[in-house]
């Protein structure tokens, strides 16, 4: 029976649940995705009722909570990774997910418009004429 555990963030019921071994074999199984943002929403549809849209309004310590909850439920499965060195593999997975998102936050910061673009003085001494 699979394990599971309802919270509630921010007014919204998350249900956290244990994931599948074919999930977790699904998620490094690098023929079945397209990309770490594919992987990541993979493996939030797998052990939560949050859609992507719903996680990137959370605040980091509301992460932080799924993330506690996500490691009670999934206890078992942990146990087990860690016996058989998949740990590691899921830290690298992990990595792979936030270089991912670092690059596409810096791609979004390097596009906004700067100081010297249109509707700018583009005189920096205080002078506004």
């Amino acid at each position: 029976m699979r394990n599971t555990k309802e919270i509630t963030i921010s007014d919204k019921k998350i249900e956290v649940g244990e994931i599948r071994v074919k999930e977790v074999w699904n998620l490094f199984d690098e023929a079945n995705q397209d990309s770490m943002v594919g992987r990541f929403d993979q493996l939030l549809n797998s052990c939560s009722n949050l859609k992507r849209d719903d996680f990137l309004e959370m605040y980091p310590s509301e992460i932080e909570e799924l993330v506690e909850v996500f490691k009670e439920v999934n206890t078992p499965f942990l146990r087990l990774a860690k016996m058989v060195r998949l740990d590691k593999a899921a830290a690298n997975l992990l990595t792979e997910i936030s270089d991912a998102i670092a690059a596409d936050l810096s791609e979004v910061f390097v596009n906004l418009p700067g100081p010297d673009t249109a509707g700018a003085s583009g005189n920096m001494d205080g002078d506004i004429s």
